[in-house]
């Protein structure tokens, strides 16, 4: 996914469920008083690709030209299917993410 200089890379309240990998360049959330910059490497939409969440919580931009891999929920299931014993290892980070979502 290429996404342009200041443009929505994900918008809040949008149903979706892909988790977001930045390739390249850097982004940006605004969330009150949690702000957050990712820089290359950094993820986001953990919680919807995850099912926790079947909404964005907060509107991520581009600061550049940004380069991202998208994971969505039904290729991470497909592998899952391919190797159950690798489920086991996302329970705990299912359960942190619906604690984090039921905080906010």
């Amino acid at each position: 996914v290429v996404v342009k200089p200041f443009a929505e890379i994900v918008t809040k309240g949008r149903l979706d469920s892909a988790m977001y990998i930045l390739l390249s360049g850097s982004a940006y959330m605004e969330a009150g008083k949690r702000n957050r910059e990712y820089s290359a490497g950094q993820v986001f939409g953990e919680a919807e690709v995850l099912g926790v969440s079947k909404a964005y919580n907060n509107t991520v931009y581009a600061n550049n030209l940004c380069i991202l891999a998208a994971l969505t929920s039904a290729d991470l299931w497909n592998v899952v299917q391919d190797h159950p014993q690798d489920a086991l290892l996302l329970e705990p980070l299912c359960n942190l993410e619906a604690e984090a979502e039921s905080a906010e």
